[in-house]
């Protein structure tokens, strides 16, 4: 799979307890590089495992790099500043205890794919030769 193009948008949340929440709204299309292995498939069931296989990936990816930052105590993303923007007041209060604050942010990833087709089916050499054997 080849990611076409990827956006997201992220929100943050202060919530009761003191901690922060940052949702992430990731909408993602793909293109189709190479099927092996998908025979006796239809093109609904092949579609779905293509996009739940996408999805679960880049999901994966999100909060493993996420969860890395987090074990260093790297903002990397600019999470303190999300919450300044958007909650000016509050953060004043928060921003000395940012480096105590930022390993306690939860993530919620949810990963919309699209993927407009699954290609075209051709046959290998390999697979003409052994049937033109026969």
């Amino acid at each position: 799979m080849n990611i076409t193009n990827l956006d997201c948008k992220r929100d943050v949340i202060l919530r009761e307890d003191g901690r922060v929440q940052v949702r992430l709204n990731v909408d993602a299309s793909a293109v189709v590089g190479e099927l092996k292995g998908f025979q006796g498939f239809t093109p609904d069931e092949l579609m779905s495992d293509l996009v739940a296989a996408s999805r679960n990936e880049i999901r994966k990816s999100i909060v493993n790099t996420f969860e890395l930052a987090r074990d260093l105590d790297a903002d990397i993303y600019g999470i303190g500043m999300s919450v300044y923007r958007k909650y000016p007041r509050k953060w004043r209060k928060m921003k000395k205890q940012w480096d105590h604050l930022f390993p306690e942010t939860e993530l919620d990833v949810k990963v919309r794919v699209q993927i407009p087709s699954t290609g075209q089916v051709v046959e290998s050499l390999e697979m003409g030769v052994e049937q033109n054997e026969d």
